[in-house]
């Protein structure tokens, strides 16, 4: 028997019921659980009753009641989630059940934008924790940010230290803009998770350095919802699906979220074997599937049209006309090491494009910009470069990009035993934010410079709303200052990085201890996120059809014949009396370890059995 629930009220079903549910693998789909259009008599008492708004609610595209709804068969759950109204006339009411992505996705949030959401809004206290702590201890920083349209620092700490190594931090007595939080990414998807009536079980970017990002704003705002403007939830998540490989499954039973990177979906998954399979034949699909395009697709950040974002992305053109330089090693104590081949010089004349090289490095595949004059300072330049692959036919943006960083003086004393102090300014680089977008112009000579000054080769996000802002901050971190690249002074500051490389400032020198292998350099990401997926042939994609009565998870590991498979989709027909014929599902061939395709049994000796199978009556065979 098959009964609708529709806000605890069971519907009357019309006496030919029959609808297709569809279950699709969010690790594939961006897709749960959902039905086609099942339509409902208006001729009986309950349903009328149920549906008696309708002719109350002014709208005239697809109006969404987005009541709990469940749709049981044969005493088992197919779609637990909420009732979506696809259309109406004066007998019946035609409505789909989502349930799982299908409902985060179609019915709460495709449109909401996150600053009509309920959210935290934080009583900032002065507490230096939220400088000396890290998430997910704390939900947010107190990172110095810089207000490049009033030219004001929020979040200003003076830092105090003794000669014997000992730090205390407070708020500066120059702070005129105030505290404001900034938020962590990781604590910013649970706030909107939980906005939306779900919990967050599970967030695999906290088992990475990656969790350590926080959002960068200027806004004079401790409402969280304020702080993404012109920003819809479902283009947030996704966007977050798309940077780190990632994706989100929906417990809706439950309530639950959880963040899955794409490359560890499977880790301990369970195993189902499929008995009654009445038909497997390979079928030739007509895409591939979404979560293979950022380990093959091009990337790049879609960089906002200003000079700083342009050194940071340049077209390969300006590399294949630009002189190498060398860049000698520095007798004795080279501290640049690590770094030479990562830098361009500057000097008074502006920048001269010439690419550094190093007896180390060779010529870094065209990266990196050198001056002529190597005492005037240096910087990185082209450090967010795309991914490009050969072949790729898709190119992904992410529109959630480094933030900008500028050199800021920022204060730290240091407190004698006498008790007077003596105050020294450092050249520190902080996140650098307009209120609002703005288009620098650049001016200088040579390849470089005519491309900067009139070259057009960065992206156009959506004039509705600006990137999100990403830095790193991972608490007061050891920074070393120098002059010259002599032996270094240590102080230890609330610093901001995109990447833990060198900065400089006013002809001092100074970088962070590398105590993060995370950076936001696409390279990086590439190497972390969108490789080392899963052993899956997308080519021999397989349709099964089978009257095995169990309804399986399409998450889970199938086996099927004697040979695993991961699940792309599958589909259920129901009448009013239960489940119609067989059920058919599209599956890919996977190959991946006993150990990692599900728990095993603990035999009495205390050992994993590995290395079994499934036979063909369905019994295991013990390896």
């Amino acid at each position: 028997m098959t009964e609708l629930l529709i806000d605890g009220v069971s519907v009357v079903l019309p006496k030919d019921f029959t609808v297709q549910v569809k279950a699709e693998n969010p690790f594939f789909t961006k897709n749960g659980e959902y039905t086609y259009d099942i339509t409902l008599p208006l001729d009986n008492p309950t349903n009328a009753a149920l549906y008696g708004h309708l002719g109350r609610m002014n709208a005239t595209n697809m109006p969404r009641a987005e009541r709990p709804a469940t749709l049981i068969s044969g005493g088992r759950v197919y779609c637990n989630g909420v009732e979506i109204i696809t259309g109406w006339t004066e007998d019946s009411v035609s409505i789909q059940v989502a349930s799982g992505n299908s409902e985060l996705n179609y019915s709460l949030s495709s449109d909401t934008p996150i600053s009509e959401l309920e959210m935290r809004e934080d009583e900032v206290d002065l507490d230096p924790r939220y400088i000396t702590r890290l998430y997910p201890e704390v939900d947010y920083c107190l990172a110095t940010v810089m207000n490049r349209t009033t030219e004001i620092l929020h979040n200003h700490w003076d830092v105090y230290h003794t000669e014997k190594g000992e730090y205390t931090y407070r708020p500066s007595l120059h702070q005129r803009a105030g505290m404001f939080p900034q938020p962590y990414l990781c604590a910013y998807i649970r706030e909107v998770v939980k906005a939306l009536g779900y919990d967050m079980v599970a967030n695999q970017l906290e088992d990475t350095d990656w969790k350590y990002l926080y959002i960068c704003h200027v806004k004079s705002t401790r409402r969280w919802a304020d702080m993404l403007p012109g920003w819809t939830v479902k283009d947030f998540l996704e966007q977050v699906e798309k940077m780190f490989n990632a994706v989100f499954v929906v417990d809706a039973r439950k309530r639950t979220v959880r963040l899955m990177l794409a490359n560890t979906f499977y880790q301990a998954a369970n195993s189902a074997h499929v008995t009654a399979v009445e038909d497997v034949y390979e079928v030739e699909m007509e895409e591939d599937p979404e979560n293979e395009t950022m380990g093959r697709a091009n990337v790049r950040y879609a960089f906002p049209s200003t000079d700083y974002y342009r050194r940071r992305c340049l077209p390969e053109e300006v590399f294949d006309k630009s002189p190498k330089f060398y860049i000698p090693a520095i007798p004795g104590d080279d501290r640049l090491a690590p770094y030479r081949a990562q830098l361009y010089f500057r000097d008074n004349k502006g920048w001269t494009g010439r690419i550094a090289r190093t007896d180390n490095y060779g010529y870094m595949e065209r990266r990196f910009f050198v001056g002529e004059d190597e005492g005037r300072g240096f910087d990185m330049i082209h450090e967010f470069e795309p991914i490009l692959r050969e072949g790729a036919e898709t190119t992904e943006e992410l529109e959630m990009i480094p933030v900008e960083m500028s050199v800021q003086n920022l204060p730290s004393i240091e407190i004698h035993e006498d008790g007077s102090g003596t105050r020294e300014d450092f050249p520190i680089s902080v996140p650098t934010l307009d209120e609002e977008s703005a288009d620098d112009q650049a001016t200088g000579n040579g390849v470089l410079q005519d491309w900067l000054e009139n070259g057009s080769d960065a992206t156009t996000p959506d004039a509705s709303k600006e990137p999100i802002r990403l830095a790193f901050f991972h608490g007061c971190d050891n920074l070393y200052f120098t002059a010259d690249l002599s032996p270094a002074k240590i102080d230890r500051q609330p610093i901001s990085f995109v990447e833990p490389y060198l900065r400089s400032g006013n002809g001092s020198y100074y970088w962070v201890t590398p105590t993060l292998d995370a950076s936001l350099r696409l390279d990086k990401l590439d190497e972390r996120f969108y490789q080392g997926g899963y052993d899956i042939d997308f080519r021999r994609a397989v349709k099964i059809t089978s009257h095995d009565p169990n309804l399986y998870d399409a998450r889970i590991i199938f086996e099927i014949r004697n040979k695993r498979y991961v699940c792309k989709e599958m589909e259920f027909a129901l009448d009013a009396d239960g489940r119609k014929g067989g059920w058919t599902g599209t599956f890919y061939p996977i190959r991946i370890s006993d150990t990692e395709a599900e728990n095993r049994w603990i035999l009495a000796d205390g050992k994993w059995r590995d290395g079994g199978v499934w036979i063909d009556n369905g019994r295991w065979m013990d390896g």
